[in-house]
């Protein structure tokens, strides 16, 4: 499902969005030192935007200890099977990046994925 708009600057698409929320951030910050959280935090967005990336998915943005995907904005068969693949390595990864890097709370991880027509403003 794809029209343009009247002005030909819009796209209406089917697409999928996903929130991944790292929970357990507070009582991190509370045992390290900010320099300490900064490095683990960006570690674990380095993690989830390798894996959003290989599954076809773009970063809309972080938010705080959030990150907000989409997936099939570019062209793909089924953004929502790859949203949901996404969604389960990156409990995986989040599960990995806990015993690898020793921490003192361990992070969690809580994921929303909702599919639906979006509309796209093209940019440039």
């Amino acid at each position: 499902m794809s029209t343009v708009g009247a002005d030909g600057s819009s796209q209406k698409i089917f697409a999928t969005v996903m929130l991944a929320d790292i929970s357990g951030f507070t009582a991190l910050s509370e045992k390290l030192d900010p320099e300490e959280v900064t490095r683990v935090m960006n570690g674990c967005f380095a993690k989830l935007e390798t894996i959003v990336f290989a599954h076809g998915g773009i970063i809309e943005e972080f938010l705080g200890d959030c990150v907000k995907a989409i997936f099939g904005v570019t062209p793909s068969s089924n953004p929502t099977r790859l949203a949901v693949r996404a969604a389960l390595e990156i409990r995986e990864a989040i599960a990995d990046y806990n015993r690898e890097a020793e921490l003192p709370s361990p992070l969690g991880i809580h994921i929303g994925v909702n599919s639906g027509a979006v509309v796209t403003i093209p940019s440039g």
